[in-house]
C-alpha cells in the first residue's frame, strides 16, 4: 500500500529515541556517570566490566596475604616451604 509507513514503534521502547522512559532512563543514568568523570556512556559498563574483574582477581588472591607475618617464613633451611624462595 503506498503512502503507508512499517509498523511504528510501540511507545515502550527503550530503542526508540523518542521514547519518553528511554528518555527517562538515559537522563538518570547520565546522572551516575557524568559525576564520576564519564562522558560518553558506553565507556562506563566497560569500566564496571574491568575493574569488577580486577577486584574480583584481588579478593581471589587475598587468601595468600601475608598479614601477620607468618606465611612466608621458612620451616626449615633445607625445605622449600615458604612462599618465596630465598
Amino acid at each position: 500500500m503506498p503512502g503507508t509507513t512499517a509498523n511504528p514503534r510501540p511507545k515502550w521502547d527503550t530503542h526508540n529515541p523518542h521514547s519518553r522512559l528511554g528518555q527517562i532512563w538515559v537522563s538518570n543514568i547520565r546522572k551516575v556517570y557524568n559525576p564520576i568523570g564519564f562522558h560518553k556512556g558506553y565507556n562506563f559498563p566497560l569500566f564496571l566490566i574491568g575493574v569488577g574483574g580486577l577486584m574480583g582477581f584481588v579478593l581471589s588472591r587475598m587468601q595468600y596475604f601475608d598479614f601477620n607475618g607468618t606465611f612466608s617464613k621458612v620451616s626449615h633451611p633445607n625445605t622449600f616451604a615458604s612462599a618465596i624462595p630465598i
